[in-house]
């Protein structure tokens, strides 16, 4: 068992008011294509794991997609799409509290000692034990996608300690909402047509007959935002945030968490 799951069993704190929230994937535009020609989210061979995995962020999309993209385009090609999916439809394998390809890739340096396991901080892996955590560090959904914690405390722990300063960070860093978001892996694929409850997507790519196709023919619900050309993609990530907050309202009933 992990130094996280531990300390979530010592503090037995109730998880049943906090609401279950779907599984988000994000990427672009052109690999949506991909994605809704191909019928699934398909897993790829993760560097981290050195397996094939797919992956998920937990109830907000923090995948910045084209944020490697330099300068403005006048296409839609790098813009974020944003696939909604039920968490019932998705086979967990591992769970981590933040992005584990940041971890890997030392970006958590000012918050943990570099010889810390990753495996230490990971979450069983269930429904569940998200909740868990969420009830303890952040006490409802409207904090965790807020990416504020309740905890201040530090704790006779460095894998804890470290945990509540990533959660605790102000100022200038170089890590972003993915340290503050769970990460959900699954080794197997996901059909859309079962899984899928929403898709955030440009408008402009409604326009195509394929995409209306697929949408329509599963009844799909879309939201689409607009894109100016000559814009940089990565711009849209926060239009897509907003929209997902919309659709959790509405998923809700008018409210995030309960």
């Amino acid at each position: 068992m992990s130094t996280l799951n531990d300390y979530l069993q010592q503090h037995k704190i109730k998880s049943s008011h906090i609401d279950i929230l779907p599984m988000l994937h994000s990427c672009e535009c052109f690999d949506s294509r991909l994605i809704i020609e191909s019928g699934q989210l398909e897993t790829r061979l993760c560097k981290v794991f050195n397996k094939d995995l797919l992956y998920f962020f937990y109830g907000k999309p923090s995948y910045p997609v084209g944020e490697k993209v330099v300068g403005n385009r006048t296409d839609i090609e790098y813009c974020p799409v944003c696939f909604i999916v039920n968490p019932q439809n998705v086979k967990i394998y591992r769970v981590f509290p933040f992005d584990t390809g940041a971890f890997s890739a030392e970006k958590y340096d000012d918050f943990f000692h570099r010889n810390m396991q990753l495996g230490e901080f990971e979450l069983d892996s269930s429904l569940k034990a998200i909740l868990t955590y969420i009830a303890i560090f952040f006490e409802s959904n409207d904090n965790y996608i807020r990416g504020q914690t309740v905890i201040g405390i530090k704790e006779n722990n460095p894998y804890i300690n470290g945990l509540i300063s990533i959660l605790n960070a102000q100022g200038t860093h170089k890590i972003d909402d993915r340290a503050h978001t769970v990460e959900v892996i699954s080794q197997e694929c996901v059909s859309l047509k079962d899984a899928v409850e929403c898709v955030i997507i440009p408008e402009d790519l409604l326009r195509e007959d394929s995409i209306k196709a697929f949408l329509d023919q599963y009844n799909i619900r879309h939201m689409e935002y607009t894109v100016r050309t000559l814009t940089a993609p990565s711009r849209y990530n926060e239009v897509v945030f907003e929209k997902v907050m919309e659709y959790l309202k509405i998923r809700k009933g008018g409210k995030i968490s309960a």
